[in-house]
């Protein structure tokens, strides 16, 4: 199983949603499985979706099959997408941000993977205590050092007051001090 995860900036958000939510039961009848399509906090105009798929072969196969269809409905066909490949590496399924909350991803290339999933573990309850639910990690399929962490959150506020309590602690154990992170927020459309 493989999440595969879209990102592209729309000219028109609520056309590309209604374009999403119109081909879903197509991507669902090929095998896919949508936790969400989502809005980023920081550009309103991008927005990503996370779907799990058996394999990448299996979301190439449905993608040859409608990309056309849906790109002329969403307006969406020449701009420039972001795919990303992420392998399960941590947590259950991702089920994304539940109504009223966020979805927050990090992005961080770590130098041990395996240190950095027990650091999670280790932080776990404590990032769950201050609001956190259900995180999922994957690995990136054409750079397995990098993570994507995917957690659902009451706000961005809320993270940020657990990174500023946890961060430090978290990242001595994971072996992260002083590297970069890439932290999204994303608002669930459909």
């Amino acid at each position: 199983m493989v999440l595969v995860q879209f990102t592209v900036k729309v000219p028109d958000v609520d056309r590309f949603t209604k374009a999403y939510e119109r081909f879903l039961p197509m991507m669902q009848e090929r095998g896919g499985r949508s936790a969400g399509l989502y809005q980023s906090e920081a550009d309103p105009t991008e927005v990503t979706s996370l779907d799990d798929w058996a394999s990448h072969d299996a979301m190439h196969e449905a993608s040859e099959e409608i990309d056309k269809q849906f790109n002329e409905e969403a307006g969406s066909g020449d701009l420039d997408w972001e795919t990303l490949i992420w392998h399960q590496a941590y947590g259950g399924t991702l089920e994304g941000a539940a109504s009223g909350r966020v979805l927050v991803q990090f992005r961080v290339a770590v130098p041990d993977v395996d240190r950095f999933l027990r650091a999670v573990e280790t932080w776990r309850a404590k990032f769950e205590a201050d609001g956190g639910r259900n995180p999922v990690l994957f690995t990136n399929e054409s750079t397995p050092s990098e993570i994507g962490w995917f957690a659902d959150w009451p706000s961005h506020d809320a993270m940020m007051e657990s990174s500023e309590r946890h961060g430090e602690g978290f990242q001595a154990d994971a072996g992260t001090e002083g590297l970069d992170w890439e932290t999204r927020i994303w608002h669930r459309l459909a």
